[in-house]
């Protein structure tokens, strides 16, 4: 089990290396990409992916601030303290619906900031963490995450 393990670790630590040069590629303007897609069964490493990206983008000088978005709050919530440990608490706001904020986990706000408006999204957060319905609700408003 041990070694199934960590030849899975290694794979998903060369999947992450891989998508992150692809998205650095996107930001530079060297590729054309526009959509990267992470499709695996549960428990292959989607999650440490992600944040891998989230902190590729986060660093690249073209990159003003990234989504995260899941179908559910629910989902977002250990999205937001995984990636609030993993770049810190000023960097990483959840953006929950306002019917939702009661329910967010004490460890969210421990390592988060929580906005319920886009204009409460504080400056220095490169990266919001949302649901469909909560950013899909914002059409024809533009995109309020620049404006902060």
């Amino acid at each position: 089990m041990i070694k199934h393990h960590s030849r899975a670790a290694a794979a998903n630590a060369a999947v992450a290396a891989e998508a992150a040069g692809v998205l650095r590629d996107v930001l530079s303007g060297a590729s054309d990409w526009t959509r990267l897609l992470l499709k695996a069964a549960a428990g292959a490493g989607k999650s440490f992916v992600l944040r891998q990206l989230v902190a590729a983008a986060v660093e690249h000088p073209n990159c003003d601030r990234v989504a995260v978005v899941a179908f559910t709050n629910k989902q977002t919530w250990p999205l937001a303290v995984e990636l609030g440990k993993l770049l810190g608490q000023d960097t990483v706001c959840l953006f929950p619906s306002a019917a939702q904020v009661g329910n967010v986990p004490q460890d969210v706000w421990n390592h988060a900031s929580v906005a319920l408006t886009s204009a409460n999204i504080p400056s220095s957060a490169k990266v919001v963490v949302s649901s469909v319905h909560k950013l899909g609700g914002m059409e024809g408003h533009g995109v309020p995450f620049r404006e902060n």
